[in-house]
């Protein structure tokens, strides 16, 4: 089985602000399909980097490590 990767604490701001990043690019997201907006994908990509970025302790992404089958959890 494939060990986990070590996560650093993170504070709840911090938290939160991810998951509100995260949603913000969903909600860009949905009509860039939709209607094939393609113009809001620099704006999609740049909220879930950040929200990655915020994410050290990876409470609203799943980190794996390379190799890490998905179904092993």
């Amino acid at each position: 089985m494939a060990e986990k990767i070590k996560m650093e604490e993170q504070s709840a701001f911090r938290t939160t602000l991810s998951w509100v990043l995260y949603y913000l690019g969903c909600v860009v997201e949905c009509p860039m399909h939709r209607w094939d907006l393609s113009f809001l994908y620099p704006v999609y990509s740049r909220l879930m980097g950040w929200s990655v970025d915020l994410d050290k302790a990876g409470k609203v992404w799943l980190y794996v490590e390379e190799g890490f089958d998905i179904e092993e959890r």
